[in-house]
């Protein structure tokens, strides 16, 4: 009985050291939708992610477009558009991956499902917290595509100050034709 229970322990570790290399980033490519709730700033943005391309583009709306933010690793920079004027200022660092930052530890249950557990009712997730300077305390959940080499985020949840959390959501593995394109007024 002993020997069993130390080999299921040992499987569920497994499993759980296999979720982590799974989501170390994203797919290189993907959009969808993104909505921050905040006590600050709470924004829903149309967002587009290309690591190939190293940017980031968002565009905040509340029924019609409000703010376009396109990050540009390749050339540092980064452009803000709102009510037609552009800001341009100087963008450090590499493009993130979205993936799960290093040392963060797996839920201890497993993946889980979200949703229903029933046959096609439910998203298998992967669910992680930690702590850093940055972010203080945080939970993040992921579900893997395809293969399961890489995963896309659904949850992230900051308990800095503010809290944070964002949502992804209708998250495809393309961008939409112009995705990239350089926000109006910074032309």
């Amino acid at each position: 009985m002993k020997c069993l229970l130390m080999i299921v322990a040992a499987a569920a570790l497994l499993g759980i050291a296999s979720a982590a290399a799974t989501c170390l980033e994203s797919p290189p490519i993907w959009s969808g939708h993104l909505f921050e709730i905040s006590t600050d700033n709470p924004r829903r943005a149309v967002i587009s992610y290309s690591r190939d391309e190293k940017k980031i583009k968002t565009t905040d709306y509340k029924g019609v477009p409000l703010r376009t933010t396109l990050d540009d690793y390749t050339t540092g920079t980064r452009y803000v558009s709102e009510n037609g004027e552009c800001r341009k200022s100087n963008l450090t660092g590499t493009i993130p991956t979205f993936g799960v930052p290093e040392g963060s530890l797996p839920n201890p249950v497993g993946p889980h499902y979200l949703g229903g557990k029933l046959p096609d009712t439910g998203v298998l997730v992967y669910d992680f917290y930690g702590e850093n300077t940055r972010d203080g305390i945080y939970f993040l959940t992921y579900a893997p595509v395809g293969e399961g080499t890489v995963c896309v985020p659904l949850y992230f949840t900051f308990l800095a100050k503010p809290p944070l959390l964002q949502e992804f959501t209708e998250l495809v593995t393309t961008v939409p034709p112009g995705a990239f394109s350089i926000p109006p007024g910074c032309e």
